[in-house]
């Protein structure tokens, strides 16, 4: 019976690891980094976002060069009595226009131009801390996964053992049948926690594929194996000054340039209230036929007034008043909210680190305690309801243990998130 029981054993581990066993090489952490950076989509996306804003602020310096057009044309008439019915005439004229004010809105757009560049900057570092979380996230995940499921067969394997010996301690009288009935039960359990770990290590495999920018197809998913535990930080110092670190986030930058913009703007609609002025020449030549002869040159300054423009740039400018004070309110909620999650991140990151150690600890006292247990139950010097505590508490603490360790990793990406750092540069 023992050995087709070692038999079973076999034969269900090597059908439990063997879609592991599959997969390519294991992907490590640096190599995750690196494939994210190349491949995924809202990175992707964040980059042209700032290219395009670049290309943006580039030409607004348009306003400040003038415009040169050149125009040839050729007419044929017909006047009906006269005695040349027919004429033809051609001409060539080259048109130069400069714009000399225009109420500071060259200016203006020009600053705007810089400040959506240098928004788009921020974003991207935002995007950057967010895919960096969300990469150490999925990739603990997988890790985690992996390790869950050798930490499930462990506890399938031990819970087979008790019920092989609380059988043979039923058969010889020493055990009741509800003991044996529990026993089995646990193992049953045992085995559903193993099928639960591995449907559990298919979803990580899948969220990670997301945030490394691979294709959404299952055949995608069979290479991705994580290598090892990604190193941890350290633990922050403890008279950590948040509100420097508030300052120093991309989210607060966010706020501050958005209150430029909207006080840009508002600058921008008095410049509706201001004349403009132009320049504008021309040289041509003109003649009949297709030959060109008679030349002929311009050049003139005009000074346009606003006089009324039916209250629309009154009530833009209003507009634009009330906005720049929402952008001011705004500014000063973000920074209240940012000190806020910065505090609550600061706290989930050192109390993770604290409970790690803890659980460590309680791991460590429970699995001597599950020894001295089992040698004692084996001998007869411990009821099975003692000894089932027992033997109950080293499960708990065995998964404690391994959640502590990745809760300790994700709050560590939160914390950097919140930070606007992260792995991604």
């Amino acid at each position: 019976m023992d050995a087709q029981r070692h038999s079973l054993r076999q034969i269900f581990t090597i059908l439990l690891f063997a879609p592991l066993s599959a997969l390519g090489s294991p992907l490590s952490f640096e190599d995750a980094i690196q494939e994210t950076t190349r491949s995924n989509a809202d990175l992707q996306a964040a980059r042209e976002n700032l290219r395009s804003n670049e290309a943006l602020s580039q030409g607004a310096y348009n306003g400040f060069l003038p415009t040169l057009n050149g125009n040839l044309g050729t007419t044929w008439s017909n006047t009906l009595g006269a005695s040349t019915p027919y004429t033809s005439g051609s001409s060539a004229t080259a048109t130069l226009n400069q714009n000399l004010f225009s109420g500071f809105q060259d200016e203006l757009r020009l600053k705007q131009t810089k400040k959506s560049e240098v928004l788009s900057q921020i974003l991207l570092r935002i995007t950057k801390a967010k895919i960096s979380a969300d990469l150490k996230a999925s990739y603990s995940n997988l890790y985690y996964s992996q390790k869950g499921i050798e930490l499930a067969h462990a506890i399938a394997l031990r819970r087979e053992e008790n019920l092989h010996l609380v059988e043979l301690r039923f058969e010889s009288g020493r055990e009741n049948k509800g003991s044996v009935l529990l026993s089995k039960a646990y193992h049953a359990d045992s085995r559903l926690s193993e099928l639960q770990a591995k449907n559990g290590f298919n979803s990580a495999q899948t969220q990670l594929a997301k945030i490394l920018g691979r294709p959404n197809s299952v055949s995608s998913f069979e290479t991705l194996e994580a290598k090892e535990q990604p190193p941890f930080l350290p633990a922050p110092a403890a008279n950590i000054d948040l509100r420097s670190l508030a300052a120093a986030t991309p989210e607060h930058e966010q706020a501050i340039v958005k209150e430029e913009l909207a006080q840009n703007t508002l600058s921008a609609s008095y410049s509706a209230f201001y004349p403009s002025l132009n320049f504008s020449g021309s040289l041509g030549t003109q003649g009949t036929g297709y030959s060109l002869g008679t030349e002929r040159w311009s050049a003139g300054l005009t000074l346009s007034f606003p006089l009324f423009g039916g209250f629309k740039d009154y009530f833009a400018a209003k507009s634009s008043a009330a906005l720049f004070l929402a952008a001011s309110q705004n500014r000063l909620s973000v920074d209240q909210e940012l000190l806020t999650r910065i505090q609550q991140a600061y706290s989930n990151f050192i109390e993770a680190i604290e409970k790690k150690k803890v659980d460590d600890l309680f791991y460590e006292a429970a699995l001597t305690r599950a020894q001295i247990a089992r040698e004692k139950y084996n001998n007869g010097l411990l009821t099975f309801e003692d000894w089932d505590v027992i033997e109950n508490d080293l499960i708990v603490r065995e998964k404690a243990r391994l959640q502590s360790a990745q809760n300790q990793f994700q709050t560590e990406a939160a914390w950097e998130q919140v930070l606007g750092k992260g792995v991604i540069r």
